[in-house]
């Protein structure tokens, strides 16, 4: 067979083979933890071709087999799929844009830099302490929370958030990954003047700048500005997986156990009759022989996935993505004492083949609370920062309005101006009559923006 350059994992009885075109480079016979440690060790360049993956119909029908099945579709969610959907990196687009929500974002966010600490200065401070992971599935159950407030750190994450929020529930911890400005206010919106006692950890490129005022203290989740002298590591997350960015705060911040709750990742549904592939899965394959060829390019928000008795749900790319790599985390944890992970749902998506346990008959303890926190501050020369940007984008208007539209002008995040023109589609290479305008419009919108933060720096 001629596999044309791709990348292909093909499973034989229970040997795992790795092509790279029509050359096995790897084989090894089938574990869970070779699973995870092949496809964590493939070069990034490569994953991001997409896995093809060749299996028996018969194959398919062993759980680790159907383990390895969930774990492709997670790397090329993370790696093929989502580089591909996602609006700020375009596949094979020749700028590589910011989204100009995001750069504002950046901006407003240095008027709070100094006042922000680093997620890694909390390192530890919860050990032992039992750490609730509020998702936000149909099985999140506000009077379970009410009842064992008293016995749980209680972390929020992503759209958890408003339903926690419109449920007077007061999280200890709120976890936000999106930096899309609109996911904000559908989260905090309805907060107006409140403020929670609560710590907000968040994407730096976030819209912190709009709700610090309602938190406590805000953590960002890794280094983002160039005049940052400290320099901790990034927390360990994926995209676009809030779950993921969760687990690594509670696991950074020493709970223990981890209690996942509402983390479905989708929805229970009948078995589908039948005995063939269509019975285990809707997601896209080819026949050829006897092998499924399984596609790398299909995105569903709605996948169906059956395993025998153990589960069969509704599901989509990015929920699999997120439960697969919580999972392997677990798997391949160095961790000098055990971690005990525990899932309360009904889909139950995420215990299958993992160490994660049912959580719904644990004994938590009482009166759990946050202890003081360290403060981290810094005293970093952000209106320095915000001038030299600002030099950056009078210089680019200065080359418009002269007629010079070269794609070297446009280096990221300046490429945010170029929202709404021709060279923001996918594979424009130039611009058409008006984006001149449009360009000169979105550069005074981020200008401005520059302004408000100086003088609201200066007004401290």
């Amino acid at each position: 067979m001629d596999r044309n350059g791709r990348l292909e994992i093909k499973l034989e009885s229970n040997t795992l083979e790795l092509f790279f075109g029509n050359e096995k480079i790897f084989s090894c016979r089938m574990t869970l933890k070779a699973i995870y440690s092949v496809i964590n060790s493939i070069d990034a360049a490569l994953l991001s071709q997409g896995i093809w993956f060749r299996v028996k119909e018969k194959d398919l029908r062993n759980p680790i087999a159907f383990e390895l099945f969930m774990h492709i579709i997670m790397s090329n969610m993370v790696h093929y799929v989502f580089p591909q959907y996602h609006r700020v990196y375009p596949h094979r687009q020749n700028i590589r844009l910011q989204s100009i929500d995001s750069e504002i974002s950046t901006i407003r966010n240095t008027e709070y830099i100094n006042d922000m600490n680093h997620l890694y200065s909390l390192h530890n401070v919860l050990h032992g302490k039992p750490i609730f992971i509020v998702m936000p599935g149909p099985s999140l159950d506000m009077n379970f929370i009410r009842e064992k407030r008293d016995s749980c750190i209680l972390l929020v994450a992503g759209r958890a958030v408003e339903k926690i929020i419109q449920a007077d529930i007061v999280p200890d911890i709120i976890y936000v990954q999106d930096i899309n400005v609109e996911a904000w206010d559908q989260y905090f919106n309805m907060l107006g003047e409140r403020k929670f006692d609560t710590i907000l950890v968040a994407n730096p490129m976030g819209a912190i700048y709009k709700y610090a005022k309602n938190f406590s203290r805000v953590f960002k989740a890794w280094n983002m500005y160039p005049f940052e002298r400290d320099v901790f590591p990034k927390i360990d997350e994926i995209s676009p997986s809030t779950s993921s960015g969760a687990y690594s705060t509670a696991r950074l911040l020493g709970g223990n156990p981890i209690v996942f709750i509402g983390n479905d990742c989708g929805s229970n549904t009948p078995p589908r009759d039948g005995n063939g592939v269509e019975s285990q899965t809707n997601f896209q394959f080819t026949q050829e022989g006897e092998y499924l060829l399984f596609d790398p390019t299909f995105y569903s928000r709605s996948i169906y996935m059956r395993f025998a008795d153990e589960f069969s749900v509704i599901t989509s790319n990015q929920y699999i993505a997120g439960i697969q790599w919580i999972k392997s985390k677990m798997m391949l944890s160095e961790s000098t004492e055990p971690i005990h992970v525990y899932d309360i749902s009904t889909t139950g998506l995420v215990r299958f083949n993992s160490k994660i346990l049912d959580g719904n008959n644990i004994v938590y303890p009482s009166g759990v609370s946050m202890p003081p926190l360290p403060r981290y501050e810094t005293d970093y020369d952000v209106v320095k920062f915000l001038n030299n940007k600002k030099r950056v984008y009078d210089f680019i208007e200065k080359h418009i309005a002269q007629g010079n539209t070269t794609a070297s002008l446009f280096k990221r995040p300046f490429s945010c101006v170029l929202r709404g023109t021709n060279m923001s589609a996918y594979d424009a290479k130039e611009l058409y009559d008006g984006d001149i305008a449009l360009i000169q419009k979105n550069i005074a919108i981020v200008k401005e923006h520059i302004d408000t933060a100086i003088s609201a720096i200066q007004g401290k």
